[in-house]
């Protein structure tokens, strides 16, 4: 479990990074459709990883579940925001 929660952390570090050079290279109305999808963004990945952990309530799994959900799809928004300043 603490390995899983140090990798979500260098994950979700990553995805900070990712989105404040996004900010800077985005015009401003692409700034503000990013900043919604991105609150969006949150709130899903969050009830998603409470969905995947759910099964294993009480149990010493949950939280290996719950940041292994957080990790995978961070890293992949982290790509996600990474594209929309690729040429």
């Amino acid at each position: 479990n603490f390995q899983a929660k140090a990798d979500y952390e260098k994950a979700d570090a990553e995805l900070n990074a990712a989105y404040q050079e996004a900010k800077k290279l985005l015009p401003p109305d692409r700034q503000k459709l990013l900043l919604n999808a991105q609150r969006a963004w949150l709130k899903y990945r969050d009830a998603a990883a409470k969905s995947a952990a759910s099964a294993y309530e009480g149990g010493s799994i949950q939280p290996l579940i719950t940041f292994t959900t957080l990790t995978e799809m961070t890293q992949f928004r982290t790509k996600q925001i990474k594209d929309l300043t690729r040429p």
